[in-house]
């Protein structure tokens, strides 16, 4: 992999949230106060992309990245395979939500 980054996301709320990570499909339980750190790798640069609403947090990554989790130095989350390509012009959030139907 020729690009990394990392970033860290924090439940500032008072209560817990659901932690979405996709395209992966995955739900972790994000106590509050709990900060969980997100390190990509991949072939392509890119970003991660951010929706915050009231009891969830969803974090969408990029073409060819892989995404490990962690809190508090353990992992909760990795292993997946790279996310596939998709149509030019398009992210991954937006390209999922158009196929599955959903408004942006």
């Amino acid at each position: 992999m020729s690009f990394e980054t990392s970033i860290s996301v924090t439940n500032s709320l008072e209560h817990d949230l659901v932690f979405h990570l996709e395209p992966w499909g995955a739900q972790i339980r994000m106590p509050a106060g709990a900060i969980f750190n997100l390190h990509a790798e991949a072939e392509l640069a890119g970003s991660f992309e951010i929706e915050h609403l009231e009891r969830e947090i969803i974090v969408w990554a990029w073409p060819t990245s892989v995404v490990r989790v962690s809190c508090d130095g353990e992992e909760v989350a990795g292993g997946w395979p790279a996310v596939p390509p998709i149509p030019e012009g398009q992210t991954v959030s937006s390209f999922l939500k158009v196929i599955l139907g959903k408004k942006t």
